[in-house]
């Protein structure tokens, strides 16, 4: 089966091939969790998580945030990064309750304007995500029309909660991307019930697509719109061709991987 399908929430083009499967990268064996030890001064806590300046950060205070002009608009890396650290095998609430705090806290400097949350979720790892904040808006998007048509068709859903559900990508950039939203209404990632639910099928979503792969990391993001969604997409291994199409290939159409993943 070969289809090519267009997002209609992120805009991304795909090229969906099942004679192109996806392996999962090799797992690295960490022999002890760095995040656990002291990684330097806390900026603010929430319970058990912790926010501390990122060791190597991307932005930083200094510079303009006006972009200069030229052949190709570029601007100084002005902005934040951070990381939300929560208890080691704990669950995710407290931390991105933490992370929606921090982004009031850093909208209070005028310059800084689009914020983005990612972590990366290893076997038996530690709950810490990446806060960055830009001096430019990130482009929004509205997936609630996609979620409702999806949840009434119903064929890549993966797991239905009370308040939120998580949906196999119709257009994926990476085999099994999984998005987590809220059900219904224009719920925000700030609301205290959804917090607590998406941090639970998180983590359950994660545990199918660990036993149904063979346990490769799996990269997380928190991506902005009406209503906002996490998105999981697992490490694997992509077909060489991928760099020089510039569009994604993948394997796995998203029907399958949601019937394997409700499995």
């Amino acid at each position: 089966m070969r289809e090519i399908r267009t997002c209609p929430v992120t805009g991304t083009t795909v090229v969906l091939n099942d004679g192109w499967p996806e392996r999962p990268l090799p797992a690295v064996e960490a022999t002890s969790c760095w995040a656990c030890g002291d990684r330097g001064p806390v900026i603010a806590t929430r319970g058990e998580a912790r926010a501390v300046p990122h060791p190597v950060p991307a932005l930083g205070v200094e510079g303009t945030a006006a972009p200069v002009p030229g052949l190709a608009v570029k601007r100084d890396a002005v902005g934040a990064h951070e990381l939300i650290l929560g208890p080691h095998g704990g669950g995710q609430a407290d931390v991105l309750r933490l992370a929606a705090e921090r982004m009031v806290d850093l909208r209070r400097d005028s310059r800084l304007r689009g914020f983005a949350l990612a972590q990366a979720v290893t076997p038996a790892g530690h709950d810490g995500w990446q806060l960055f904040a830009f001096p430019f808006d990130l482009p929004p998007s509205a997936p609630a029309r996609w979620r409702d048509a999806e949840l009434a068709q119903g064929a890549r859903v993966v797991q239905l909660g009370e308040s939120v559900v998580a949906l196999a990508a119709w257009a994926p950039r990476a085999a099994f991307e999984t998005w987590i939203l809220p059900r219904q209404g224009a719920a925000h990632f700030v609301a205290s019930n959804v917090h607590e639910e998406s941090s639970a099928l998180l983590h359950d979503v994660c545990s199918r697509l660990s036993r149904q792969l063979g346990g490769p990391a799996i990269d997380v993001t928190l991506e902005d719109g009406e209503p906002w969604r996490l998105v999981l997409r697992p490490r694997l291994q992509q077909p060489s061709l991928l760099p020089a199409l510039g569009y994604p290939i993948v394997g796995v159409f998203p029907e399958f991987a949601a019937r394997a993943l409700r499995a």
